[in-house]
């Protein structure tokens, strides 16, 4: 039965959500916009519990979640707002979802549709953890090979930057 809830609402639930995680670009006109969509429609369908497994990193269905964590994560956003996008389900989900399943008698299913949403933010945020670290390390690398770049430039032409006095 709430599955069916599930699936009538999947559309509205999906696009609101959609609206709110990135409500600067239009659907589908950039990568990013499509990065956004299909974290929708892959979080939406594990939290309904269809064709995914929330807890299992490596679940097929859920392979967009490493490139939206890594989206969020290029734009800087906080690890905590990077999790928080997930949470922006729940009010659309109690919204749209939690009254019928009350009058359907299927609360008990649709508290473990928000338990799956809670793994689906930890996934979220672990990998956000992981595309920050990614993300600093070239960062990183890009300034150890301007720095070398410079220096090889100064021993060129016969300049001593080492810091030290002379």
């Amino acid at each position: 039965m709430l599955a069916r809830l599930f699936a009538a609402q999947r559309t509205r639930i999906v696009d609101a959500w959609v609206e709110e995680v990135d409500h600067s670009s239009a659907p589908g006109s950039d990568p990013a916009a499509r990065i956004i969509r299909d974290a929708a429609t892959a979080l939406y369908e594990a939290v309904c519990g269809q064709a995914c497994d929330p807890a299992d990193p490596d679940d097929p269905h859920l392979r967009i979640v490493p490139a939206f964590a890594a989206w969020q994560a290029a734009r800087d956003k906080g690890p905590v707002q990077a999790a928080a996008c997930v949470y922006l389900f729940k009010p659309l989900l109690r919204r749209h979802i939690l009254p019928q399943a009350v009058t359907a008698d299927c609360l008990q299913e649709y508290l473990e549709a928000e338990s799956r949403l809670d793994s689906l933010a930890l996934l979220v945020f672990a990998e956000y953890a992981r595309s920050r670290e990614r993300l600093q390390t070239a960062r990183l690398d890009a300034l150890r090979r301007e720095q070398a770049a410079i220096r090889r430039w100064a021993s060129r032409h016969g300049l001593d930057i080492s810091g030290e006095a002379p």
